[in-house]
């Protein structure tokens, strides 16, 4: 019984979920580099993705129901088209500017204070809070230290 592959993927949650779905299906599978992918994930590209094998008896079983799974409306990701794409730009632009200049402080403000009252938004301040005063201890304290 030789295995063949049917599929790679780039992210491993979506591998994972085929690989669930082939096996619901009582389709064999074996999913490459899965244990790999989970504790180097910033090695993703260097192994090549997951790749999602099958016996060869099921292959054509298999690829019918990844790409049944794959299957996405191109409108659905032109993303040019949404009421809102110029309306964002300025303030990504301002938000880039800055990340660039000034450091993420004043980004990740302008993150928070654009979303809604939540957990992120007061876990993002409190960050904001403490970048600020980390920041402003690191210029201070060569005014502080003297050298004997």
């Amino acid at each position: 019984m030789a295995y063949v592959q049917i599929a790679r993927f780039v992210d491993l949650t979506e591998a994972q979920a085929a690989a669930a779905g082939l096996r619901a299906s009582r389709i064999p599978v074996w999913l490459q580099n899965e244990h790999w992918g989970q504790t180097a994930f910033y090695m993703l590209f260097a192994i090549g993705g997951f790749g999602l094998w099958t016996p060869e008896e099921y292959a054509e079983a298999a690829r019918a129901y990844v790409s049944s799974c794959r299957n996405v409306e191109r409108e659905a990701l032109d993303w040019t088209g949404h009421p809102r794409v110029l309306s964002g730009m300025p303030l990504a632009a301002l938000g880039l500017f800055l990340a660039v200049t000034v450091g993420g402080i004043p980004a990740w403000a302008l993150v928070a204070v654009r979303r809604k009252a939540t957990v992120f938004t007061v876990i993002v301040l409190m960050l904001v809070v403490a970048m600020s005063l980390g920041l402003l201890w690191l210029m201070w304290r060569p005014l502080v230290v003297r050298e004997y």
